[in-house]
């Protein structure tokens, strides 16, 4: 069997190309409705919310070309929550309100800044519990 190469950065922007900031930000409302009709509904100050208007905001910013660049920085997070709480949401009963202890976790999920760079207590353990949650929804 041959050795797989890792992806190129351009292959790997050709599984990107489809997804426009429309249509992330429609990930993110798809997830706050999902979210919300099951009785887990993200605070506005969220980083659910945050992303999204991140996601519209930077779409086309020249920043995003430049290596480094604290917008770039800030779209990358804002596109990985975005498709994380996405997937989180679909994985979730559409016919039961979730747990209280579900919910616990994703109200911590929901706290803290979008900066990846951020080292609050707040920002690392919503990090955490995010990535918690979506392995878990992965493995579902």
């Amino acid at each position: 069997m041959a050795p797989t190469k890792p992806l190129s950065p351009p292959t790997y922007n050709k599984y990107l190309d489809g997804l426009t900031a429309a249509k992330l930000s429609e990930m993110v409302d798809r997830a706050v409705a999902n979210l919300t009709a099951r009785g887990a509904k993200p605070p506005l100050h969220s980083r659910l919310h945050q992303a999204r208007a991140t996601i519209l905001a930077h779409h086309a910013s020249k920043a995003l070309s430049r290596p480094g660049s604290r917008v770039r920085r800030l779209y990358a997070e804002a596109h990985r929550v975005a498709i994380e709480f996405y997937v989180l949401s679909t994985a979730l009963n559409p016919l039961r309100r979730v747990p209280p202890k579900l919910h616990q976790k994703l109200q911590r999920a929901y706290g803290g800044r979008l900066d990846p760079a951020a080292t609050d207590d707040a920002s690392e353990r919503a990090r955490d519990m995010q990535f918690e949650l979506y392995v878990g929804a992965w493995l579902r």
